[in-house]
């Protein structure tokens, strides 16, 4: 089993080394903070400080949770094609999930051999940064809280990708790829097809949230409430309800433009095959960055070692966001060009390709956009509340607008690149 897994990743080096580095990123940046906070000086300052310290923690276990398991899907739905062959030739769904997990356990296992290296030159650095601090020191202690976390993760990630192959039935995804009529969009990627049971139950759902979305924010101005994690929550989804709304009306008019029978449904599922779900978390990620740490600020004022631990976990997230985008484009290459291949089958044009891409990218970039604005208005809210408005709002707004700006133009050179013969 060890050597098909090995075989494998060899076969398939371009997911295995983004998922490799995606782990390495998120591991490291556990150690770093387990050491950093296993210091004498740290332990002398939560006792001042427990709400900063506590924040940080989660913050930084949240966020790099998130970036493992937003890896681990890219990585395993990487693999759905190559499962569903396996199990057309009659191996077991345990034989199955056994050869993905071995997969995954062998890339965490590097993963953690590497991210203790890097963590400990980023520490030594730092130590060389920050000559006067004595918290950025090497710490069993440290090393031993952020291995047990990652095995932690890793164990997550197992259970996961069981689920994986015995829930979503990757077969099906290979039979679906076969046949010559056009496939639904819960069929393509959620494998099962939507009853009118499930049906109502979106119905009801959505119509509970749009309840909520209109009664929240009226709740927040009735109390008044300062906390601008509350608004961050409330301003994104709304945002992502605006958005899910809106898309299908736009779906609809492209699918008659296009003059294809089932044009709606595959459009549907090229929207989703971008994955908007995983931007949009990610695009939260990093409303909620500057928010948090800035809401945290405060508590570090007159300590040099609450502000530099602040200031580091800004910089490790931000670079971690740009990396996950970075990652996302480059994994999701090859499920792109299968698409694209099976949309050309069912009688798709290459300059109806072009606009379905467009559309996706249009969606993306509206909702950066949107976020981007909200991101901005909840910082300067907060800023002018607390009487602290500076320069701090003006290099928030740049990192994400330099963000954004990133983005699309490595989507308009993507598309550009592809379809550079289309009129």
């Amino acid at each position: 089993m060890i050597r098909l897994a090995l075989k494998s990743l060899k076969n398939q080096k371009q997911q295995a080394v983004m998922y490799f580095l995606s782990l390495v990123f998120a591991c490291s940046e556990i150690l770093v903070y387990f050491n950093i906070t296993a210091a004498q000086d740290a332990f002398h300052l939560t006792g001042e400080s427990d709400y900063m310290i506590v924040g940080l923690s989660f913050y930084i276990l949240v966020l790099s949770c998130a970036m493992i398991l937003s890896a681990n899907q890219l990585f395993a739905r990487s693999k759905a094609k190559e499962l569903a062959l396996r199990s057309s030739l009659g191996i077991s769904q345990t034989s199955i999930s056994l050869y993905l997990i071995t997969q995954v356990l062998i890339l965490f296992a590097v993963a953690m051999a590497v991210s203790l290296a890097v963590s400990t030159l980023v520490l030594k650095g730092l130590q060389l940064y920050y000559p006067e601090s004595v918290v950025f020191e090497i710490s069993a202690f440290g090393n031993i809280g952020g291995i047990g976390c990652i095995l932690f993760l890793a164990g997550w990630t197992a259970l996961l990708n069981i689920s994986f192959t015995y829930i979503n039935s990757a077969a099906m995804l290979l039979n679906a790829s076969r046949s010559a009529k056009p496939v639904e969009y819960q069929s393509m990627v959620r494998f099962g097809n939507p009853t009118e049971e499930s049906e109502k139950r979106k119905q009801i759902i959505s119509r509970i949230s749009w309840i909520f979305l209109f009664l929240a924010p009226a709740a927040l101005i009735h109390t008044g409430s300062q906390e601008p994690v509350l608004f961050c929550a409330v301003s994104i989804y709304a945002f992502w309800r605006l958005l899910h709304e809106t898309a299908e009306p736009l779906l609809k008019q492209i699918g008659r433009r296009l003059a294809f029978r089932n044009a709606r449904s595959m459009i549907t599922a090229g929207l989703y095959r971008y994955d908007l779900q995983f931007y949009r978390f990610m695009i939260f990620l990093i409303f909620m960055n500057g928010v948090f740490l800035h809401a945290l600020f405060p508590f570090a004022e007159g300590d040099l070692f609450k502000q530099h631990l602040i200031q580091i976990v800004y910089a490790l997230s931000m670079l971690q966001m740009v990396f996950l985008l970075i990652v996302t484009f480059r994994s999701e290459t090859g499920v792109r060009n299968a698409w694209d291949h099976q949309l050309e089958q069912l009688g798709f044009e290459r300059k109806d390709l072009f606009l379905i891409h467009a559309g996706e990218i249009v969606l993306l970039i509206l909702t950066m956009a949107v976020c981007t604005l909200g991101y901005i208005a909840v910082i300067c809210r907060y800023f002018i509340a607390q009487g602290i408005i500076g320069q701090n709002v003006l290099r928030d707004a740049c990192a994400v607008f330099a963000l954004l700006m990133a983005v699309f133009a490595a989507a308009y050179s993507e598309i550009r690149k592809k379809y550079k013969n289309v009129r």
